[in-house]
Parts: structure tokens; C-alpha cells; sequence
């Protein structure tokens, strides 16, 4: 097992990360690098708050039903800015001084290639797993995700064991993007995972800075 293996798994997590939250920023009126860096935010607020509501509707979680909770947030968000602008017309203005040079993406570029780098190194191969004292928790949860299709945050904290115990609440949020990497790749649950902690460490973590 090489990192190699890992490179559709990294693109699908950095899509999942940009991508959901990048068109509801772009139908909010975000250009440049307020785009670039609050994408994430948006993003992961869009499937976790996706998987609490599945969960009631006993529909399982997945790709599709994020999409479509990616289109419905995007079609609000232009509604919202269009009533917004009737009624203040510089409420979205943007700022002359927000703006996207070479040297951001340049910045940005070497940080990501570090701290890549550096991760990945770490990590050693993608298939290792976590040697802290919850990894059994969170990779548990993962699994318990992926068999029953339930990813509500509201369930996560003692997943119900033959229908006894009740879940309680813990923020879920990336577990449910890394089940969503490895329900969308077909990759193994330590894979998603470390493809998931190389976005988050090399992508989402120097846009944020940079923003």
C-alpha cells in the first residue's frame, strides 16, 4: 500500500471540501479568496446539518442526498442575496482589497507541499491507522456510519447497540466527510481517513490561514 493508492481518495476529499461549499459562496456573492477560504466552512456545515436531517427520514447517508442539499443551499443563498440587495444594494459589495494574486495561490501552493509532505511522512503508509487513545472511538463511529447509514450527529456519542442504548450528541462532522470519501471511492475506512487528515492539514488549514 503506496500513497499512490490514496490520490483518488485525497481528490475526492479536497472536492468534498471545496466544492458543497464553493457554489453556496458563490451564489452568496463570495469572489477570490473569501470564496476560497470560507468554501470549507460552508461545506462541512452543509453535510453534517444533511445527516442530521436524513436521519429521521431513515434515508442513508451518501453522496446523492448531499448534492442535494448542495443545490437546495446554493438556490436559498441567491434568493437570500437578491432580497438582501433590494432592500441595502451595497450589502454585498465586495472589498477593494480582497483579492486572489500569484502569490496567495503561490503561498498556498508550498504550504500545501509541506505540510502534504510532512503528513503523509507521518502517517507512513495510508493504511495505518491512528495510535491515540480514541482512534478506536472515532474509527468505530466511521464503521458504525457506514453499516447503518445513520451519520446524525445526534447518534454519534454511543451509537445504539442492538437497539437498546440511545446515541447521545458529538459533533460529527468529520466523520461524516470521511464517510463520504470512503462510500464514494469504495477505499478502506483507514484510507478515507488519512486521505482525509492530508486535505484538511494541506488544503483547508493554509486557505484559512491565508483568508
Amino acid at each position: 500500500m503506496t500513497w499512490g493508492d490514496a490520490i483518488w481518495p485525497i481528490i475526492v476529499s479536497a472536492g468534498l471540501v471545496l466544492i458543497p461549499g464553493g457554489a453556496i459562496g458563490y451564489f452568496l456573492g463570495l469572489r477570490r479568496i473569501s470564496l476560497l477560504g470560507l468554501a470549507p466552512v460552508f461545506s462541512i456545515s452543509v453535510i453534517s446539518l444533511t445527516a442530521i436531517v436524513l436521519a429521521p427520514a431513515h434515508i442513508r447517508w451518501g453522496l446523492i442526498p448531499v448534492v442535494a442539499a448542495t443545490v437546495l443551499a446554493s438556490a436559498a443563498a441567491w434568493v437570500i442575496r437578491r432580497i438582501v440587495i433590494k432592500r441595502h444594494s451595497t450589502a454585498f459589495a465586495s472589498p477593494s482589497d480582497v483579492g486572489l494574486t500569484r502569490w496567495m495561490l503561490g503561498g498556498t501552493a508550498i504550504a500545501a507541499v509541506a505540510i502534504g509532505w510532512r503528513l503523509m511522512a507521518t502517517i507512513g503508509v495510508p493504511s495505518n491507522i491512528s495510535q491515540t487513545y480514541d482512534a478506536v472511538f472515532h474509527l468505530n463511529a466511521l464503521r458504525y456510519i457506514m453499516n447503518t447509514g445513520n451519520a446524525s450527529s445526534l447518534a454519534l456519542s454511543g451509537p445504539p447497540l442492538n437497539g437498546i442504548e440511545t446515541g447521545g450528541f458529538y459533533p460529527g462532522g468529520w466523520h461524516d466527510l470521511t464517510t463520504l470519501v470512503a462510500l464514494t471511492t469504495g477505499t478502506s475506512i483507514p484510507i478515507a481517513v488519512s486521505a482525509t487528515t492530508v486535505v484538511i492539514g494541506a488544503l483547508v488549514w493554509p486557505l484559512g490561514l491565508l483568508f
